[in-house]
């Protein structure tokens, strides 16, 4: 079987000889350039003449399409018993040859075209013989005698096709069929008692030729067995194969199969095992809902199995059926066959947590809002104008109705149902967990219900922000955010005796019947000031339908002068309005950092820049809750950018530093802050106003501010006090100890920078023993500080986080180069090195906490796992449960939470730049790396970047720390598995092959010497000690763990690739030494033993090939003439020639 030698080009040869093999009609189907209609017409013609002759070719050319290349005889009319009796003897024939994956699943680049080239040949061949030998008594009979007994893959997939073709030509004959009766029943009704004879001649043609077409759409069904025995077929190739046919054979023959004696079967497969053929049932499904003649006949279907593909939109495990259950689910919604109670439910979707999924369901949400919201919240504001109005008020008020506004409330009123849905079911189903604590501000609980937030990338945005986002290209209205910015700086709150007040529940107050339409509840104008600042951050970020870089730039540009200029004055009225709010105008306080400032002295508005600076700080000295402190900050760095007005912030910004240091040291006035109890109130106020000190010195170089006073009132060294709380372990005070970590960082930070200014070169830098005393004693104070917390065993698991994050931050910046190219002693004096102990503490410390995030990461895919088998239904087998719950396992990015992911980031990144840069030893990256495989992509991609810098660094200093590196870390990941701390060890197996990319060596024929070739065989022997003292260790304790240990020789193996004689021959004879030294037999042909018989072999197969290759180069020098001159028109023997011929060169010899 292949591709023939002499390519078939129809263009130049119009009919071909068939051979009754087969092959030549397999051939020209197989070439890409075959002219397939004329392949068809030339086997029909062959046909015409026999039948006989004919029939064979096409039923061996089936066979070979099967990948066997075995032929049956000429003699095809036989009963069905001797078919079968045939087939079993090829595939006896079949089992004995060595093949490869059969044509139609086949990765071959000869195979790419065949299964499209091989369905068209059997669609045309129909469309030719339809109105011939379709209907004979020998084509249709004996094909589907042959085809049907096959019925494995690819004969099913040719019997579903020509099965789908057929439905073509029977859809035309029902065409004809309704017709003909039509007209017979007419003539009968016309012809009642008349005896004319033309009549009945009449009447009976069309009895005729009623009864042919009746037993010609019966004579179709022949394949339709196919469809019945492959559906659940134990392949779900085949099953995916048939579901997808039966979708297209309703839309072909709607007469006969769109009826719910076959739409259940697609329903049915609704729960395969398999997501693939899920994915063909919601496929075909979508084809069928999408023509509209179908839906009457579509709403049984719709009822018995709403609930089922309700279900998979909202849980499905796998995100690639998930998509296209949410995108049927529009359809059908489309087609008015959803009910409101399922509308609600589907539209949550909008609030998941992934990006793929809230895309998916935006044009569902698109509609809803629009049927269910949008037009009666319009409807609803006219007719409450209408009433009890004059025309002329009647319409004057209609003219006046803003609908965009209209528009922006029914929005609102969307999101706010959703929230609260998702609220519920959470209470719902977490109804046994500890509620939040009952005295939390109502401002800030209200806030935290309206804006449960995701962490993305270095910072948080909230779910209404997500749903924004993906609903940006559908939703048109977000698009006019000057509507909305100028809806929310109006007040359309009752007024009451002079004072605003808010509508209540109970409240019946005469009003403006438009202004009532306009006005939103508390909920809907929180969601709203997020909805508006989110549409203002896509702006100035995403732009579509440009690919000029320079053009986006500029249209990026534009759209933000347009905000700044708009914003400039409707912000003074967002920040006065709700100033009092925390939850709003912490988003309001995120619109400075999206404007361009400029703006202000473009529009000669400078009294306006000031009064903006000023309400600025009035609301970060106020407020308390850590969103506002953090955005205000955010605006003040950001307007601090513009040199322009720096003379107009100078004076503000001391007299914040000055408030709110005066402020911190007032309420840290407690004697004995160190180990004194603190009161809640004390908790609260410390806490805020340390949570204000660190994000104002984030933003600001506060120094000088903070280290005024004496030591005991220094800020600094109050903050390092606070700090030295956490190891009280009080949680009610880990948000004070988080803020004093943070803090303390920051401020080292503006430490140096004030020795280092960025425009001086460090050899320039010159500064007094003093001032390098001062920083060094706050520097080592708070190091120790902090090295306490992440050391502490009992402390919170986020403080020690930080702890760790922070100090491995202040051991990289000084020991930074500025440190060590300058000529001042006293800079030089600054360099920080980690002690050798405490890289070994805070390495065991790493440790021990990706251990803990394990723990979560295993709980998380536990809870998935009993969802999984919460959603099987009863009569699944237990297999499915396991593998879908495998499954599970795997796509551990789609299972670990974004703020647990982050954790696991930051500990491990932190210890792997670390050892990157040379704060701690390189060998402790082992810690990290080990981990590959258990924590998602994330972790993998960091460790696989990790792993190929340091092989960048071996090719310039070396193997050596690579090799450390590498057999470290597989030691510890391959202990994971023997310690039973994951149940297999496909994670070693893979880090292994990321190791063994790394340690490519040159070809084993390169004999230049190799300095790194030493670690490489160290490499093994250590592996090899290991395994052997692990042996030992376990045989004496459980043999089951000692078997285990045998499975390392397997990565073990991955690392040989390419290493030379000498070192295969060393690490040999140190494996041999080590079983003999240690008492360890090895038993022959015994499977756990596997892994050790193929790292041997390996060695071996190394061993013999260098053999091979000195044998090839001995017999070239012993052939050489030793009394003979060579001719001078010999040229010199190529050696690569000779080792790759492997033969010596004859023609040595003279005459």
């Amino acid at each position: 079987m292949g591709t023939p030698e002499s390519p078939i080009d129809q263009s130049a040869q119009s009919s071909m000889e068939l051979d009754e093999s087969g092959q030549t009609l397999f051939e020209a189907i197989l070439h890409p350039n075959s002219a397939i209609e004329t392949v068809v017409s030339d086997w029909v013609e062959a046909y015409t003449i026999s039948a006989d002759a004919a029939l064979p070719v096409i039923i061996n050319f089936i066979i070979r399409s099967c990948g066997c290349n075995r032929s049956v005889s000429a003699d095809v009319h036989v009963d069905d018993d001797e078919i079968v009796k045939t087939l079993e003897e090829l595939q006896e024939a079949f089992d004995k040859e060595t093949m490869s994956d059969y044509p139609l699943v086949s990765k071959s680049r000869d195979f790419k075209k065949f299964r499209k080239s091989l369905l068209e040949f059997f669609h045309r061949l129909i469309k030719q013989v339809k109105h011939s030998i379709l209907y004979d008594d020998v084509f249709c009979e004996r094909l589907q005698a042959w085809i049907m007994a096959m019925s494995r893959h690819t004969a099913t997939t040719i019997a579903l096709a020509l099965m789908t073709v057929l439905c073509e030509t029977a859809q035309e004959i029902q065409s004809e069929f309704n017709i003909a009766r039509r007209q017979l029943i007419t003539e009968q009704n016309k012809n009642k008692g008349a005896r004319n004879t033309r009549n009945k001649d009449r009447i009976n043609s069309l009895h005729a030729q009623t009864k042919e077409l009746e037993d010609k759409k019966n004579q179709l069904d022949g394949f339709l067995g196919a469809f019945f025995d492959g559906y659940r077929d134990v392949e779900a190739i085949i099953r995916a194969e048939c579901i997808r046919e039966l979708g297209l054979w309703i839309t072909k023959y709607p007469d006969r199969f769109l009826d719910d004696i076959y739409l259940r079967y697609l329903g049915w497969q609704l729960s395969d095992k398999t997501p693939s053929t899920r994915i063909e049932a919601i496929k075909s499904l979508s084809r069928v809902y999408a023509n509209e003649t179908f839906i009457r006949n579509l709403r049984h279907f719709t009822e018995r199995f709403k609930s089922r593909l309700l279900e998979m939109a909202l849980r499905e495990s796998d995100i690639n059926v998930r998509i296209p259950s949410i995108q049927l689910l529009t359809q059908i919604s489309k087609a008015g066959l959803f009910e409101d109670e399922d509308r609600a439910k589907f539209a949550l979707l909008i609030y998941s947590d992934n990006s793929k999924i809230r895309k998916a369901v935006a044009t569902f949400i698109m509609s809803t809002l629009q049927e269910d919201y949008i037009s009666i919240g319009l409807e609803k504001v006219r007719s409450a104008t209408s009433e009890g109005s004059t025309r002329r008020k009647k319409a004057s008020s209609a003219k006046n109705i803003k609908e965009d506004w209209v528009k922006f409330k029914c929005f609102a009123e969307f999101l706010v149902k959703c929230g609260a849905e998702i609220k519920n079911e959470r209470l719902s189903v977490e109804e046994e967990d500890h509620m939040e604590d009952e005295n939390e501000s109502e401002t800030d609980a209200n806030y935290g219900d309206a804006a449960i937030t995701q962490r993305i990338g270095g910072g948080k945005k909230s779910r209404i922000g997500l749903a924004v986002h993906d609903l940006w290209s559908e939703l048109s209205l977000l698009h006019d955010w000057k509507s909305l910015a100028e809806y929310l700086s109006k007040d359309h709150s009752l007024r009451s005796g002079g004072s605003l007040s808010r509508l209540s529940d109970n409240e019946s107050v005469p009003s403006d019947p438009i202004e009532e339409g306009y006005r939103l509840s508390e909920e809907e104008e929180t969601v709203l000031v997020e909805v508006l600042v989110s549409c203002l951050k896509l702006l100035v970020t995403e732009v579509t339908n440009v690919k000029d870089k320079k053009d986006v730039e500029t249209q990026l540009e534009q759209t933000r002068g347009e905000i700044s200029r708009t914003m400039a004055k409707l912000l003074p009225r967002l920040l006065t309005k709700y100033a009092p709010d925390a939850g709003r105008i912490a988003e309001v306080l995120q619109i400075p950092s999206i404007m361009g400032v400029e703006v202000y002295m473009d529009l000669r508005m400078n009294k306006a820049f000031s009064s903006l600076v000023d309400d600025i700080k009035k609301l970060f000295l106020k407020h308390t809750h850590p969103l506002v402190l953090a955005h205000a900050a955010e605006a003040i760095r950001h307007i601090m950018q513009y040199e322009n007005f720096a003379s107009l912030m100078e004076t503000t910004l001391s007299e914040l530093q000055e408030e709110v240091v005066i402020n911190f040291k007032e309420e840290c006035e407690t004697n004995g802050l160190i180990d004194s109890h603190l009161s809640s109130d004390q908790v609260h106020a410390i806490g805020a106003s340390l949570y204000r000190l660190e994000q104002l010195i984030s933003v600001i170089n506060a120094v000088e501010s903070v280290e005024e006073g004496e030591d005991d009132k220094d800020v600094s060294n109050l903050v390092v006090t606070l700090a030295k709380r956490g190891l009280l372990g009080i949680p009610e005070e880990e948000k004070i100890v988080l803020s004093a970590i943070n803090f303390l960082w920051h401020y080292i930070l503006w430490k140096v920078n004030n020795i280092f200014p960025s425009e001086t070169e460090s050899e320039d830098i010159d500064i007094s023993t003093e001032i390098a005393e001062n920083l060094m004693k706050r520097r080592d104070n708070i190091v120790e500080a902090l090295s306490e917390l992440v050391l502490d065993e009992a402390g919170s698991s986020n403080v020690r986080r930080n702890a760790f994050i922070n100090t491995c931050n202040i051991y990289w910046l000084f020991s930074s180069d500025i440190f060590y190219s300058s000529d001042n002693n006293n800079v030089t004096r600054l360099r920080l090195t980690c002690p050798s102990h405490m890289q070994r503490h805070f390495a065991q410390y790493v440790e021990k906490e990706l251990e803990r995030l394990r723990g979560l990461v295993d709980a998380a895919i536990t809870h998935a796992s009993e969802e999984i088998a919460n959603d099987v239904d009863e009569d699944e087998e237990e297999q499915v449960v396991e593998k879908r719950t495998k499954t599970t396992k795997k796509d551990l990015d789609a299972i670990i939470s974004l703020d647990l992911k982050y954790s696991i980031m930051e500990t491990a990144g932190s210890l792997l730049r670390a050892t990157r840069i040379g704060v701690f030893n390189a060998d402790y990256t082992a810690t990290v790396v080990c981990q590959y495989g258990r924590f998602g992509n994330d972790v993998d991609e960091l460790i696989r970047k990790v792993v190929q810098e340091f092989k960048e660094r071996a090719t310039e200093e070396g193997s050596s720390i690579l090799c450390r590196v590498c057999i470290d870390s597989m030691q510890k990941s391959f202990e994971l598995y023997v310690d039973d701390k994951t149940s297999t060890m496909e994670s070693t197996n893979l880090l292994a092959r990321v190791f063994a990319h790394a340690l490519q060596l040159r070809d084993i024929y390169d004999n230049t010497p190799r300095r790194d070739s030493e670690h490489i065989t160290h490499m093994h022997f250590q592996a090899i000690q290991f395994i052997t003292s692990k042996m030992v260790e376990l045989n004496n304790e459980e043999d089951r763990k000692a078997t285990k240990v045998i499975k390392y020789f397997k990565p073990l193996t991955l690392l040989l690739g390419g290493i030379k004689s000498a070192d295969a021959t060393r690490i040999n004879s140190k494996l041999q030494e080590e079983f003999q030294n240690k008492g360890l037999s090895i038993p022959e042909n015994e499977r756990e033993w596997e892994p050790y018989y193929s790292y041997t072999q390996k060695l071996h197969k190394i061993l013999g090939k260098i053999a091979e290759t000195s044998r090839i180069l001995m017999d070239i020098e012993v052939k050489q003439p030793r009394k003979r001159r060579r001719p001078a028109r010999e040229e010199r023997l190529d050696l690569e020639e000779l080792v790759h011929t492997q033969t010596p060169n004859k023609q040595s010899k003279t005459k």
